[in-house]
């Protein structure tokens, strides 16, 4: 089925904007490890001569973090009223017109050549015409998808953390040893800043978003296996579906890139001994 020429430039710029919303994301996480080291060398520093200037650049570091991770969080809003806009398209031929395309299409910051070149007209991989049957298809596929790739970036994001609790508890036991008490204060007060960062900042954030979200997508795609195509309740699961990527972290594009040869294979293994 040939997908409208409005509709593969939306989903172009869709999986543009997920690229500038993931980019940005990271960069943001960046700037906030930064953050951390600075509140670290400032602990270390003799008599607390750096204190200022610690604090005037870990000032500037959150305003950047702020705006970066609030501009992330708006491409990937973008992104998501893409995708559901391609989606309702594609599968139940509802294009979207008129005012709400032309604001859309206006508020995407990706380039227009970066968004053609993720232009693939055959990015859903469902033979049934327009209509329920086709939707059922798109959205059985966009969770297998989802879960996967959630569930690998949940894996990536808690063995972040650990490493961060394991340098911390490290850091304690080694200077915990210490004869000079200065450095036991010290160590406690240094455990005490990656604890805080820890739990305040967003990759902790990030990794109980992921392992939410393939929960709830494995129990979405749980409950399509078990439920005729045509029934109306299709429509409730896809705005259960919206709702779960909507509200969760950007995938990230590395997570992608690793996993997606793997989750083609499953996937064609996986329809063939459905046919």
């Amino acid at each position: 089925m040939t997908m409208r020429e409005e509709t593969l430039t939306l989903l172009g710029y869709q999986r543009a904007e997920h690229e500038v919303a993931e980019r940005r994301q990271s960069t943001a996480t960046k700037i906030e490890v930064l953050i951390l080291v600075v509140a670290l060398a400032a602990l270390l520093a003799p008599n607390g001569q750096y204190a200022l200037t610690a604090a005037l650049v870990s000032l500037l570091l959150v305003a950047a973090w702020q705006i970066l991770n609030w501009r992330s969080r708006r491409s990937h809003e973008l992104a998501e009223r893409a995708r559901r806009a391609v989606v309702l398209d594609v599968g139940l031929g509802q294009p979207l017109v008129g005012k709400a395309y032309s604001d859309l299409h206006a508020a995407f910051t990706a380039s227009a050549a970066v968004a053609k070149a993720f232009e693939d007209e055959d990015y859903y991989g469902s033979t049934h015409v327009v209509g329920h049957e086709r939707l059922a298809d798109i959205l059985e596929e966009s969770a297998f998808w989802s879960k996967h790739l959630y569930k690998a970036s949940s894996i990536r994001a808690w063995i972040l953390l650990a490493a961060f609790l394991a340098a911390a508890i490290s850091c304690l036991v080694l200077l915990a040893m210490s004869p000079s008490t200065e450095m036991r204060v010290l160590g406690a007060n240094s455990v005490c800043v990656i604890l805080a960062w820890i739990v305040t900042g967003s990759e902790l954030n990030d990794a109980i978003g992921y392992s939410m979200a393939s929960s709830s997508v494995d129990d979405l795609e749980a409950r399509l296996a078990s439920m005729p195509a045509s029934t109306e309740n299709l429509l409730i699961e896809l705005g259960d579906y919206n709702a779960v990527v909507q509200s969760s972290p950007t995938i990230p594009s590395a997570v992608y890139r690793r996993k997606k040869n793997e989750l083609q294979s499953l996937w064609q293994r996986r329809k063939s001994d459905s046919a």
